[in-house]
């Protein structure tokens, strides 16, 4: 009580009454009505002067400051938490042992390794396009343990550094094919026209295959162009 400055402790006095009624968060005219009312009892009881009571402003630091996040975070963090969790469920334990068994789970990464890894994606990608991607792993060469692991800004969205092995290229592969083609130097070059429609083979099992014809005829074709 002796850290309050005479206004917060007449706002408090002012409330007491009916804090729940008078709270400054819920009905702040009121709870100014209140405080007035202590302050201009203070001078009539000779406590506090008319100059000071003058002076008097109603407190703005009676807002509780924002708690600390509990839980998990949902920013790249949380898919850290994903990879652990998918671990230890491969080795038998399950979330609901870590809930009610008291257990601590620590992780080999190291806070300041994973911010420098998010700065660095940060930085990397400013005035990129926004549909590009970003995944950064960071491992030690010596133990092959994980200090730093980014997925995505978003920890509720896709994990790109995990989710994203073994996922299926699709046309960005295309450039590799034409690029391996050109090197092999099998008579593909950049004017190179092949027939879309199938063709048919016999295998030596009797079985029948479809595979895509040479052409160099302008229709119904698809370029490599």
């Amino acid at each position: 009580m002796g850290q309050l400055t005479v206004s917060e402790g007449a706002m408090l006095a002012g409330i007491i009454q009916a804090p729940s009624r008078w709270d400054p968060a819920q009905n702040i005219e009121r709870s100014q009505e209140r405080w007035a009312f202590v302050l201009d009892g203070m001078v009539e009881q000779g406590w506090l002067s008319a100059g000071d009571r003058a002076a008097q402003a109603f407190p703005t630091t009676w807002l509780p400051s924002a708690p600390a996040s509990s839980g998990m975070p949902g920013d790249d963090r949380y898919h850290i938490y994903e990879r652990a969790m998918a671990e230890l469920s491969a080795h038998g334990i399950s979330e609901e042992q870590i809930n009610t068994d008291g257990l601590t789970v620590t992780t080999t990464i190291a806070p300041q390794h994973q911010r420098q890894a998010v700065d660095a994606i940060n930085q990397l990608m400013e005035g990129q396009p926004e549909n590009l991607r970003e995944a950064l792993v960071s491992i030690d060469p010596k133990t092959g343990a994980i200090l730093a692991y980014y997925g995505g800004s978003d920890g509720l969205g896709f994990d790109y550094a995990g989710e994203g092995v073994g996922r299926q290229p699709g046309s960005s592969f295309k450039p590799f094919v034409l690029a391996a083609a050109l090197q092999a130097g099998d008579g593909v070059g950049l004017g190179s026209v092949y027939d879309a429609a199938p063709a048919r083979c016999s295998s030596r099992a009797g079985r029948r295959s479809t595979t895509p014809r040479a052409s160099t005829a302008p229709s119904a074709t698809s370029s490599t162009r």
